[in-house]
């Protein structure tokens, strides 16, 4: 985000979204690093410090939103558009306590990496909906989501084996700092190590796996247990293959053990 421009931006395509698709679009306010090199190239002044005010630069993506600025705030006339009034939930993305803390203070939506810190996900989670401030920024009742990398095949080997090239980028990341272009899974498979490889797929003696693996009863009940565990009320699925018909038919498979079916409604433009 950028400020100011970047924040009206923001709040200006959110309203477009929504007009045109309502109730089909959610904020989500994160941030990441892309390396050290790549972030500097980003920054608009290059000779200033390092300035960590993420926390400031959310409270007023919101009071852009809700037109909720001090009365002698200069941002307190702006209004970007204002021919409409509804905007998409904002959900704060984030892997971490501190992050839970944010989203649970401005009463909004949290949506956890599982897939970056698993470990992490059941404390941040209950901490999230213990510390949670309704406000009239989000639903007024915690929302939690979930995202996990999960993959399901016919069998259980097979399934863990679709992990792989997602475990071979993170090894990368890890070695390097740089993400490579996702290998496939022999190309993962020779440079791996064999623990690396046999790393648990599923829930292991109460610890969480970065990936989830399995037969499609393997995976729901998994995701089952990582849902009463941590009360989340949506489940955001994460598969990262180069082989996109089989990630489609993993999805698949896991969209009918759960009994999940799409729920498409009409755009504005269908509707009128």
């Amino acid at each position: 985000m950028e400020a100011p421009r970047g924040k009206t931006a923001i709040d200006a395509f959110d309203a477009a979204l929504e007009t045109v698709a309502p109730r089909r679009f959610d904020t989500r306010l994160g941030r990441v690093t892309t390396g050290p090199l790549i972030d500097m190239a980003l920054k608009r002044d290059r000779d200033s410090g390092h300035l960590d005010d993420f926390d400031q630069q959310v409270q007023e993506v919101l009071a852009f939103r809700h037109h909720d600025f001090p009365a002698d705030h200069p941002f307190r006339h702006v209004d970007l558009m204002p021919t409409v009034t509804a905007r998409p939930d904002p959900w704060l993305l984030g892997s971490s306590g501190s992050s839970a803390g944010l989203a649970a203070a401005f009463g909004i939506g949290y949506s956890f990496a599982g897939f970056i810190n698993p470990g992490g996900a059941v404390p941040a989670l209950r901490a999230h909906r213990k510390a949670f401030n309704p406000t009239p920024y989000g639903a007024g009742t915690p929302q939690v989501m979930l995202g996990v990398a999960v993959f399901a095949a016919e069998s259980d080997e097979e399934a863990h084996r679709m992990t792989w090239p997602t475990r071979a980028i993170f090894d990368s990341l890890g070695r390097t700092g740089r993400v490579p272009v996702v290998p496939s899974i022999d190309e993962a498979s020779r440079t791996l190590t064999t623990a690396q490889k046999d790393e648990p797929s599923r829930i292991v003696n109460g610890r969480w796996p970065r990936q989830v693996a399995g037969r499609p009863e393997t995976v729901r009940d998994q995701l089952l247990q990582m849902i009463e565990q941590t009360g989340a009320t949506e489940v955001m699925l994460q598969s990262i293959s180069p082989d996109q018909e089989a990630r489609r038919y993993s999805r698949a498979l896991i969209a009918d053990a759960l009994g999940v079916r799409p729920e498409v409604g009409p755009t504005a433009f269908e509707a009128a």
